[in-house]
Formats: structure tokens, C-alpha cells, sequence
């Protein structure tokens, strides 16, 4: 077996140490400079590229070094025996022409991604605040994946939790699990309520008079994919502080992640003529 992992960022680079570790024929594109290897892309059985795919729908998602690999371009060449490895894969290419595992469909993957957020977002709430967090009041919007595995982490360690939910199912499974649910268009009463929010829905639930009615100190933590819980200019012009909470596993988390995709790719590919 050959392997060729491109873009992305830690989460990527640990993969391709993991890979080399355990004896597997393996390079990285992490550059420009090694762009090369895209001549020989036929050579090799499984192609690992980032979780998500793309940022911007063109070009392959890369963090921290310029790679200009365009989407369009390595599905282009890439052939039927070959196994494609990502999140977010377009559905164009998610056909009988090309073999796709798709990290952020595959619900055991997903959540143990939504863990890793959302201990990824404890840690950004204690570097962003410098407050002793017991019975704090804190606002999760979305009763999802993410949304949960935050309202739980955030429990445990003591914060009193508020979710935002729309499903009657929801709001007795909130209840039952120790947490205030609470409906959207309540905002206008409690918003004033919260010394930190944390956002998991992707859809503007946040308007300019939200914003202006939050605490002076209020944190709002943004951890929903765009075009995310509210307008960023908005906290800007009220002076209130919005932190951008994105790829949340690949900054805190990125090694164990690795592990796991690593473990759960090769679990998938077992039986498979590669």
C-alpha cells in the first residue's frame, strides 16, 4: 500500500508520522515545494486529503503553508481504484468513479469529532477568560452533535448551562440531562443572562440587538461552520469580544485525532484490494 497525504494542518502531519510509524509507504504535500508528487498521484492506492476537503470550494485546504492544489484538478486524475479520504467531498465526486470515505458522514467518526470540539472549546473559553468557572452562566445554541458534547464537558466542570432548542424531544432531553432549554425567540428576555455563548448552529440566530442587549463582559465563542451564528462586524461595533473557534480538534486535539482517523481509515479499507 501507498499512501499520499495533502493539505490540511496538524491533524494531516500527525497523520503522516502515524503512517510512517507503522512502516506504511507514505508521502506528504504539506507545500508548494513538494507539489511534485501531484505527477505521480496514479502511484498511490489511497489519497488522504483535509477534513473539510476545502475552505473556499476551489483549492485543497491547507493551514499554515501555501498549496496550490485545486479540487477540480486532483479529481481530474485521480482513477477509479483509487481510495479518496476526506470531509466535506463534493457530491459530484462521491460516485461509482471514485472510491470516497468521507470522514464527517460517518457517524462514529462524527462524533468523536464533536468530543474533541468541544474540549477544544473548553480550552479556548480558559484562554480567553480569566474567570473561576463554577456557576458561571453559559448559553449553547444548538442541541446537535456539537451542542451536546459542549453542554456536557461545560456541565462537568461546573457551568450553568442554558441550550437553545427547537424539538419537543429536545427540550425533555435537555431537561432530564440537568440543563435550562430554552426556546430561540426567548433571547430577547434572558440574552442579558450569559457571561459566555457559545455558538453550534450554521445559521444567523444572532441580530444586532442581541448583541447590544449581552453583558459588557459577555464571551461569545463561534463554533458553527458558515455562515455561523451571528455577523462578527456586529460585536466589533458594540464592543463586546467574539472569538473565532474553528477546526477546533486540528488546534487542541490534533495527534489524538490523527489517531483515531488513522485507526478508523484502516478498519475501513480492511478486506479492500489495496
Amino acid at each position: 500500500m501507498k499512501i499520499l497525504v495533502a493539505g490540511g494542518d496538524e491533524r494531516q502531519k500527525y497523520m503522516y508520522e502515524i503512517l510512517k510509524e507503522k512502516g506504511v509507504w507514505c508521502d506528504y504535500i504539506s507545500s508548494n515545494s513538494n507539489k511534485g508528487l501531484m505527477n505521480n498521484i496514479s502511484s498511490y492506492s489511497v489519497i488522504i486529503l483535509p477534513v473539510p476537503l476545502s475552505r473556499d470550494n476551489k483549492k485543497i485546504y491547507s493551514s499554515y503553508r501555501k498549496l496550490d492544489v485545486y479540487v477540480d484538478e486532483l479529481f481530474g486524475i485521480v482513477n477509479s481504484n483509487q481510495f479518496i479520504i476526506g470531509g466535506n467531498i463534493p457530491e459530484q465526486y462521491v460516485s461509482s468513479t471514485h472510491k470516497c470515505i468521507d470522514l464527517l458522514k460517518q457517524e462514529e467518526f462524527v462524533l468523536f469529532n464533536a468530543f474533541l470540539t468541544a474540549q477544544g472549546a473548553l480550552a479556548l473559553l480558559l484562554e480567553n477568560t480569566q474567570d473561576y468557572l463554577q456557576n458561571k452562566k453559559v448559553l449553547i445554541t444548538g442541541f446537535g452533535r456539537v451542542g451536546k458534547a459542549v453542554c456536557r464537558i461545560m456541565k462537568l466542570n461546573g457551568l450553568d448551562i442554558s441550550v437553545s432548542v427547537r424539538k419537543e424531544k429536545d427540550f425533555l432531553d435537555a431537561d432530564q440531562l440537568g440543563y435550562n432549554a430554552v426556546c430561540y425567540n426567548e433571547f430577547n428576555e434572558i440574552i442579558s443572562d450569559f457571561d459566555y455563548i457559545f455558538s453550534t448552529v450554521p445559521a444567523r440566530v444572532f441580530e444586532e440587538h442581541h448583541i447590544r442587549d449581552m453583558k459588557k463582559s459577555v464571551v461569545y465563542f463561534e463554533l458553527a461552520s458558515a455562515p455561523y451564528g451571528c455577523d462578527k462586524s456586529l460585536f466589533e461595533k458594540c464592543d463586546k469580544k467574539y472569538i473565532m473557534g474553528n477546526a477546533l480538534p486540528g488546534r487542541y486535539c490534533a495527534k489524538s485525532w490523527a489517531e483515531e482517523a488513522v485507526r478508523y481509515c484502516f478498519d475501513n479499507l480492511k478486506g479492500d484490494n489495496i
